[in-house]
This record gives structure tokens, sequence and C-alpha cells, in this order.
């Protein structure tokens, strides 16, 4: 297998991307996720039909997996009989994308929402969840004026939170909010996450501060 450049596609302000997955590029992925991720993406894609109908196993097979995925989408995309904008996205310049993707759409630029001075301090902490056979704990950061969530199930390490209202986050990236509820004195006393089920699984729902 050769390496190739992950595309994104957007209309209208729709966007569909993909990825081809080197051993390499693998292994960085199943790092990065952390926790069980490698033996979770191995288990879903040896185990999906395609896998089991090919004989998929371990490591070879998910990256096998997503390679045949990448040739799926690639064909899709060069099929598109609209406009289309493919974008090269190894070196991880997501603010360079996403401006790519604005001035293809027609959009103005969008600013960098940050939280006022002081107020993402309120819930710097660590969260602790228990749901089922599943516990563990979280952390939410501030870097710059904005927050980082890590450590829980099925959202990315260092995943940056977005403001949206009053104690209200996206999970950049993914289709997750975070709510925060406060007590009467303004602490900040738990986060508590919604959101589809995704093929990986969806988080935890209740996070108390510890």
């Amino acid at each position: 297998m050769s390496a190739r450049p992950s595309r994104a596609s957007a209309r209208a302000g729709a966007a569909a991307w993909s990825c081809d997955l080197l051993p390499t590029d693998a292994a960085r992925l199943c790092a990065r996720g952390g926790g069980d991720t490698e033996q979770r993406l191995i288990q879903q894609s040896t185990q999906s039909p395609y896998g089991r109908q090919r004989g998929l196993q371990g490591f070879a097979g998910m990256v096998a997996y997503w390679a045949a995925y990448r040739q799926l989408t690639d064909a899709a995309f060069a099929g598109l009989a609209l406009p289309k904008l493919a974008i090269e996205t190894t070196a991880g310049d997501w603010a360079t994308y996403r401006q790519q993707v604005l001035t293809f759409l027609g959009l103005p630029p969008v600013a960098t929402q940050r939280l006022p001075d002081g107020e993402a301090a309120r819930f710097v902490g660590t969260y602790r969840y228990e749901e089922g056979d599943a516990r563990g704990s979280a952390t939410i950061s501030v870097e710059g004026g904005e927050l980082f969530l890590d450590g829980v199930p099925h959202v990315w390490p260092h995943n940056r939170l977005v403001p949206k209202a009053r104690n209200a986050f996206d999970v950049e990236s993914l289709p997750f909010e975070i709510a925060f509820s406060e007590a009467s004195d303004g602490r900040i006393m738990r986060m508590v996450a919604t959101g589809p089920e995704l093929l990986s699984g969806k988080p935890p729902g209740i996070f108390v501060k510890q």
C-alpha cells in the first residue's frame, strides 16, 4: 500500500472526508486514541461483514479494511458531478483547512471563540464517571483561554471544547455536547455529555467534579 493524502469534500455547508491508513499511520492513530483504541478498531474492522467475508485478522486486517475503505471513498469522490474540494491534511494544519473550506463555500471567516478572562478556570479539574462497567476520570484543562477535554471514552485526547452557550460546549470535530451544572455560588459540580452513538460507541453521560 502507498500513502495517499486525506481529502475533504464540501458543498453547501456539508462535508465528507476519508482516510488511508498505512501501518505507521494506524499506529499513530491508535497511540493518539489511547486506552483500548487499537483493540477496538481491530475488532470493528475484522468483525465487520467485510472483514469476516475476507478473513481479515489482527492489526494488518484493520489496515487492509481502511485501505479498502479509502479506495471506495476515492471512487465516490471522483464520481461526484458537482463542485468539490480536495484538501491535503497530512500536516494537521486545521486552521488553514477550515479557511480553505470557508473560502470554497463562500462563507466569511469564523472568529475563534474564547471564554472571558477568568471564566475558564471554573471548569478546570478532574471529573469522575461510573456507567455500567465503565468507570474512570476525565480532566478539563485550559490553554490560551480555551478548554480542552481528556480521558473521555470515544473522544480524542486533548479535544478542544467550543463554547456555544453559557456552560455549554461542542466537542470539536465530534457530534457531542458537554454541558456543565453549577451550584448556587457558581461552582461547577458536574458535566453531562450528550450525543448520538457512533460506530465506536458513545461517551458516558454524567461526570462528577472531584
